[in-house]
């Protein structure tokens, strides 16, 4: 069986900043919901990186009152240079080959068999990167509003409306990733067996990204305007540049630890 290295990866950001999502998140939830998954996993081990750059007054985080898990602090100061650092820090280890290395950030909850779906995913399946965090709100809204078009019309105007404000504001945070993690990103990849991972589909991703939010701006103004049966094209194309987004963002991961 092989071992499942996990490395969670945490900074002093307040819960405070989470609870626009869940009234009641809390950093120490998600760790004590991570701790209770992996029982009676011996095979499962734990490492926490704790980026104490914006540490107050040397207060304690939580991580640091327990004593049965490693805690490295060390000073990030951005996604990007706390990310590295991770980075950097796992590939010191010289970890086995066949140690799956799990990466981590302090906001998930985990259900009950994790380590076993993990491991069946690189068992089963011919592939050396694997996510456990799905986003279906990424490709099931066209598919739900296609089907509403005719049963229910009014459904389909503020799920259209709904589509095409969050392929616009999507944009924020892909903006301030391609800002933070472009240039060592890119970097990566062409050094490393796949480099048309960067020049082909990372640059196709980027403009067909910035096309997302106009077609599905466009289908939901033709549903507004009673034009339901003509926008059909349209929710189809949102459809299938969701899916193929979702694909090349999974090839150009992929190409960076190839």
């Amino acid at each position: 069986m092989n071992k499942i290295e996990v490395f969670v990866r945490h900074c002093f950001k307040s819960n405070h900043d989470y609870e626009r999502w869940n009234s009641g998140y809390s950093k120490e939830q998600c760790f004590n919901n991570l701790i209770k998954s992996i029982q009676n996993n011996p095979d499962v081990n734990l490492t926490f990186l704790l980026d104490d750059s914006a540490r107050d007054n040397k207060k304690k985080y939580f991580l640091e009152t327990q004593s049965d898990y490693s805690v490295i602090c060390f000073k990030g100061g951005s996604e990007y240079k706390a990310f590295r650092y991770m980075i950097d820090y796992v590939s010191n280890l010289n970890l086995p080959d066949e140690t799956i290395i799990y990466f981590l950030e302090d906001d998930y909850l985990h259900r009950e068999g994790w380590p076993k779906v993990l491991r069946e995913a690189y068992d089963e399946l011919d592939v050396e990167l694997v996510s456990l965090y799905d986003h279906k709100d990424k490709y099931l809204l066209p598919i739900i509003i296609l089907t509403n078009l005719k049963n229910n019309g009014e459904l389909a105007k503020k799920l259209g409306a709904l589509t095409a404000g969050l392929s616009w504001l999507i944009l924020l945070p892909a903006g301030s990733l391609y800002t933070q993690f472009y240039p060592a990103t890119k970097t990566l990849i062409l050094a490393n067996a796949w480099p048309w991972a960067h020049s082909i589909v990372m640059e196709t991703k980027e403009h067909w990204g910035i096309l997302l939010p106009i077609v599905a701006t466009t289908a939901a103004l033709m549903v507004w305007n009673g034009k339901a049966e003509e926008s059909k094209k349209w929710w189809i194309i949102v459809l299938v540049l969701s899916i193929l987004l979702a694909v090349m963002g999974r090839i150009v991961k992929m190409g960076a630890f190839a």
